[in-house]
C-alpha cells in the first residue's frame, strides 16, 4: 500500500554565537552548500534529492543571488532569484505567487506539473559573526491548494564561505 509521510518540517540549527552576525561592506562571496534535508511534498511521495543548490552573496551592493533545483516523485522543481535585498542586515526573501508577480521564478517539470500555476518562496539568513554560514528554505507549489490538487515541495539547505 501507499504511506503518505505526512507533514514533514524541515528546520535548519547553527552553533550558538556570543554575539551578532555582522556581515561584511564590501565583496562578493560565492558559498558553498555543506549540508540540506532530502526535499519531500506533500503527495505523499517518497523524499526526494536536492540536485543542486547555489548561494552567492554581493556584499557591496547588499543583496544576495541564490538558485535550487530538486526532484521529488515525478517531478523537478526549480527556483531562483537575483538581487534579493539583504534585509536587516541579515535576511533575505524571494516570493512568487500563483497568478501574479514577484522576484522569484519557479519552474516544475514531470507528471502532475501546471506550468500557469506555479508559486513559492525561499527565505534565508547569515549566521556566524561575520556572515561566514547561511541557510535558505525553500516552498515551491504547483495547482494552489491540495484541495485543487495542489502539490507543494520544500526543504532547506546550509551553505559556508
Amino acid at each position: 500500500g501507499n504511506v503518505s509521510l505526512g507533514p514533514i518540517n524541515h528546520f535548519l540549527l547553527s552553533p550558538v554565537q556570543s554575539g551578532p552576525t555582522v556581515l561584511p561592506t564590501s565583496g562578493t562571496f560565492n558559498y558553498t552548500l555543506v549540508g540540506n534535508t532530502a526535499p519531500t511534498d506533500n503527495a505523499g511521495s517518497a523524499a526526494g534529492t536536492l540536485n543542486s543548490a547555489t548561494l552567492a552573496a554581493n556584499f557591496t551592493a547588499q543583496t544576495v543571488n541564490a538558485a535550487i533545483n530538486a526532484t521529488v516523485g515525478p517531478r523537478t522543481w526549480t527556483a531562483s532569484a537575483n538581487n534579493m535585498p539583504i534585509i536587516a542586515a541579515a535576511a533575505f526573501e524571494a516570493k512568487k505567487n500563483i497568478g501574479g508577480g514577484g522576484s522569484l521564478t519557479v519552474g516544475c517539470t514531470g507528471t502532475g506539473c501546471n506550468a500557469s500555476s506555479l508559486a513559492g518562496s525561499i527565505i534565508g539568513a547569515f549566521t556566524g559573526t561575520t556572515g561566514q554560514g547561511a541557510g535558505i528554505a525553500y516552498s515551491l507549489n504547483t495547482g494552489g491548494l491540495p484541495s485543487a490538487g495542489g502539490i507543494t515541495m520544500g526543504g532547506v539547505a546550509a551553505f559556508k564561505r
